[in-house]
């Protein structure tokens, strides 16, 4: 099955912490659902505008998730 769901993902480590804790818990659903419906999970990680977008930024956003 060639079938997936894309999601444009807005996500930094110094968001406030409860948006960060309700993004992950988000992303945990999402990506539980699509295991069970066996479906491909493409994640667009987004840098909010509050912060710098830079590969820096990127990568440790990265690592967190």
């Amino acid at each position: 099955q060639n079938s997936f769901v894309k999601v444009l993902w807005k996500f930094h480590t110094e968001m406030e912490s409860e948006l960060k804790r309700k993004q992950l818990q988000s992303l945990h659903e999402l990506t539980t659902a699509c295991t069970k419906l066996n479906l491909r999970l493409m994640l667009e990680m987004i840098i909010p505008d509050e912060f710098p977008a830079n590969g820096k930024n990127l990568s440790i956003s990265m690592e967190t998730v």
